[in-house]
Order: C-alpha cells, then structure tokens, then sequence
C-alpha cells in the first residue's frame, strides 16, 4: 500500500523514505541569558534531523547566536581552531567534523537546518559566537540512539 501511495505521489522510494523520517526539533535562547532553553535533547538513528533554531534575545539587546550541531568529540578541537582564527566561521565550515550549522542570527530571527547524524553518540550542539559555547557554556547534547 505504501508503495502504491509512492508511485502515486510521482515519489522514488528514496525520496518517500526522506520525506516521512524527518524530526523536527526546536531551540531557542532564553531573554538575555547566554543559555540554550534544552540542554538535552534525544533523536532515533537514521532519522533525518530539521533544527529549527530561534534566536530569542530581546530587540534591543544586539546579542547574536547561532548552533552548530558537532560530532561526538569533536568540539575542543573545532573551538580551538575557531580560537585561533578569531571565531571566524570560515575557519570551520569545511571541516567534516561540523554536521550543521545555522547562520548568525540577530535577536529575533530564526534558522532551520537539517542534517543526517552519520552514527550514533553524543553530538553537541553549541553557539559559537566568540566567548558563548566555550566560555559561557552555552551547548547542550544531542543523543542518537
């Protein structure tokens, strides 16, 4: 029957399958805290990820964040590459060991980004505004089970 409804909607089987396992998670900030609202959050393996990420900062606070979605292990090594190139996101966006990242976003606005986890662990989602996953603490964990 699912493939009747498939071939129907002019959909390949791949294109079905990505479709119909796709999770939508949301994030936020909280006020003028450098802190995400979850600090876990857990998802099946083999699931299609969205990240719908909103930057809640007041208006008037000019506080910028964005979330990168790291592999297991990987973030000391990709801080301190951002470290020592002066947080410049360029540094990083090619490195494999980065799963998703959104754009900077001033308070107010939001981003959406989807990824597939490649394995199962401990991803760690964090903003990497200078000072903000790395000093202040603002990350949290994404479990893949």
């Amino acid at each position: 029957m699912i493939f009747g409804a498939v071939v129907a909607a002019g959909l390949s089987m791949a294109e079905a399958r990505e479709r119909t396992l796709t999770l939508t998670i949301s994030l936020k900030t909280t006020g003028h805290s450098i802190v995400f609202d979850q600090t876990e959050l857990d998802a099946p393996f083999g699931t299609r990820l969205r990240l719908t990420y909103k930057n809640a900062a007041p208006a008037g606070s000019m506080i910028n964040h964005d979330v990168a979605i790291l592999r297991p292990g990987s973030d000391e090594k990709i801080l301190a590459t951002l470290q020592e190139h002066d947080y410049q996101l360029d540094s990083i966006k090619d490195s494999k060991d980065v799963i998703g990242l959104t754009k900077t976003l001033k308070p107010g606005e939001s981003d959406s980004i989807e990824f597939l986890p490649p394995t199962r662990g401990d991803y760690v989602y964090i903003c990497l505004m200078p000072g903000h996953g790395d000093v202040m603490g603002m990350r949290g964990t994404l479990r893949i089970k």
